[in-house]
């Protein structure tokens, strides 16, 4: 088992934010130190920048240079690019999600480990129910407009898909990241860093509430 945590060097929506400091300290160090805190096995960055791989290595981290023999364009791709052959199990942590309970990784870890999964994916249930929402087209997906417009309560509840954590095995990544038999991990909503917003939310939230990452990372790296 080991954790990869996948870090370019280029954003389109957020200019350089895995290198960018949030409390001090580069993006992607939040999940490194989450990753050490997990204590599964080692862990590799995956990147394409030069930057990064050193910041990572400040860290001691070593790095992977993706897209040396092929386009990198979806998670899967990042898993493929980086496999060597030598590990049955990634635990794939996006350093978009900064803000992670250990207790929680830790958790999905034996909950894999012990449940005989292929794939685990962590998500949380979204405020409002997919069924009350419209498509490109402004057709309710439920097909109905009144059921779109009915209390929420109505509706099943839906959960998105978030970067808390990702375990996967590797012997079928060839098929997709997601595999059955499939195991979802329900968290509680998390900030996911995708925009300039997200970054000033996540700045704001950690400046009134703190975070226990961000405690271990003075306490193992000193203050910035």
């Amino acid at each position: 088992m080991t954790v990869l945590i996948p870090a370019k060097g280029s954003s389109t929506r957020v200019k350089g934010k895995n290198l960018r400091l949030l409390g001090g300290y580069p993006l992607v160090a939040w999940s490194i130190v989450a990753g050490k805190l997990m204590d599964v096995g080692p862990i590799v960055v995956s990147t394409d920048n030069e930057e990064v791989e050193e910041v990572a290595s400040r860290y001691g981290i070593k790095c992977h240079r993706r897209g040396l023999n092929q386009t990198i364009s979806t998670d899967t791709d990042v898993i493929r690019d980086y496999l060597q052959g030598s590990y049955e199990v990634i635990v794939y942590l996006r350093p978009t999600t900064p803000f992670r309970d250990i207790e929680v990784l830790k958790h999905a870890k034996d909950v894999f480990r012990w449940g005989r999964y292929y794939s685990l994916r962590s998500m949380h249930q979204m405020t409002e129910p997919c069924t009350k929402m419209y498509d490109e087209d402004f057709v309710p997906l439920s097909k109905i407009h009144d059921l779109a417009n009915s209390p929420s309560e109505e509706h099943p509840p839906t959960f998105h898909p978030n970067g808390y954590i990702d375990i996967t095995r590797t012997n079928r990544i060839s098929e997709g990241l997601f595999q059955n038999p499939f195991k979802e991990l329900i968290t509680e909503k998390v900030i996911d860093i995708d925009t300039e917003d997200d970054w000033s939310y996540a700045e704001w939230w950690l400046h009134e509430h703190g975070h226990p990452l961000l405690v271990n990372l003075k306490e193992a790296y000193g203050s910035k």
